[in-house]
């Protein structure tokens, strides 16, 4: 019997405000998200439950930044298959060899729901 895990998103923003919106936009598409205000807990939340099928992630934030989180993360090939979406508001962010996507602040949830639709497109719930 085979059975499949439901695709999840973890969100990785200091900004209350910015978590909280991309939260209850995602949950009202049927997605499973957990949240984490700096990628300390976000290390603190893989270790509880997993890696997520999706990883929205700011890349400055206080305690551990997205890009910290990234090299953490690189040594593992499991790690390495989850979609990294970056959340900037800077435009030269650069481009990071294991991101799916770049989102710049402020950024639309209708741009957010589709590149998340397209990360998890061959894993995830249907987009349509």
């Amino acid at each position: 019997m085979a059975f499949t895990v439901e695709p999840w998103v973890l969100v990785v923003e200091d900004d209350d405000d910015i978590r909280q919106e991309i939260a209850h936009a995602l949950l009202a598409e049927g997605y499973r998200v957990r949240l984490a205000e700096h990628g300390e807990a976000a290390i603190d939340c893989v270790l509880e439950h997993g890696l997520p099928s999706v990883l929205l992630l700011d890349l400055i934030m206080p305690r551990m930044g997205g890009r910290e989180l990234i090299q953490i993360f690189s040594p593992s090939e499991e790690a390495q298959r989850v979609p990294v979406i970056l959340l900037t508001t800077s435009t030269d962010a650069g481009e990071l060899p294991s991101c799916f996507g770049k989102l710049l602040k402020p950024f639309s949830l209708d741009e957010l729901l589709d590149v998340v639709c397209r990360a998890l497109a061959d894993r995830g719930p249907s987009c349509t």
